[in-house]
């Protein structure tokens, strides 16, 4: 496994434990779960293309065009995991969809 798999499994694992603390609907632990798993595809997705994927679509300043965009799942995979952390994390508030003062 890549280091960036590991890094994925353990804050998915950090996000679901986290969520077995709290009292959340099944809907909300479902769309957090939901985001985790789009999150990890992006990334192994972003793996798959930057380094393992045969087709060759050119090269840019003598570097694949495949690990620019692998690095490219990769980033928004990573901004996927780091919304679905702020999603969970607003779950948790008192006031959440409240507006005003």
């Amino acid at each position: 496994m890549f280091l960036s798999d590991l890094l994925n499994l353990f804050l998915a694992g950090l996000i679901f434990f986290k969520i077995k603390d709290v009292n959340l609907s099944a809907a909300e632990i479902i769309n957090v779960l939901f985001r985790i798993i789009a999150a990890l595809a992006y990334c192994l997705l972003g793996v798959y293309v930057a380094f393992w994927l045969e087709a060759q679509l050119g090269f840019w300043f003598e570097v694949s065009i495949n690990v620019y965009l692998g690095l490219l799942f990769l980033a928004y995979g990573f901004f996927r995991f780091w919304r679905a952390y702020l999603y969970y994390k607003e779950l948790n508030e008192d006031e959440y969809g409240e507006y005003g003062s």
